[in-house]
């Protein structure tokens, strides 16, 4: 009976932990979802992927420092930014996250990245 009663409670922590998050997330999105967003510069872990950019809604978006004036990588991550705008965090990180499913993982041949290359180069 000891046991249950200690697992019931330390089971409310992660619960009460995403109850904050979702809060704060949706909080964040009221106030950031319709303004520009802001350009950082990314991590140099990240900078060491093939990656040279990514949205983070609602936060901003991440620019590694070799491509960080590269209109074209810019671009492509306002697109991002307008998918998270037309959805909300939620919305964007649940398309993106199913749209690679859908395609077995696959970087390029997700959705999301096909409108957002294809919407930057025209």
């Amino acid at each position: 009976m000891g046991i249950d009663i200690l697992y019931k409670k330390w089971f409310l922590i992660p619960v009460v932990f995403f109850i904050v998050f979702v809060f704060l997330l949706y909080t964040a999105d009221m106030f950031l979802k319709s303004t520009l967003p802001k350009f950082y510069e990314a991590p140099e872990f990240f900078c060491q992927s093939k990656f040279a950019a990514i949205t983070l809604p609602p936060v901003g978006i991440f620019l590694c420092e070799d491509n960080f004036n590269n209109e074209l990588i810019r671009t492509h991550e306002l697109v991002h930014w307008q998918q998270y705008q037309r959805t909300s965090s939620f919305g964007f990180y649940a398309r993106y996250i199913w749209g690679w499913v859908k395609v077995g993982f696959d970087y390029e041949d997700n959705p999301m990245e096909v409108e957002a290359r294809e919407k930057a180069t025209n």
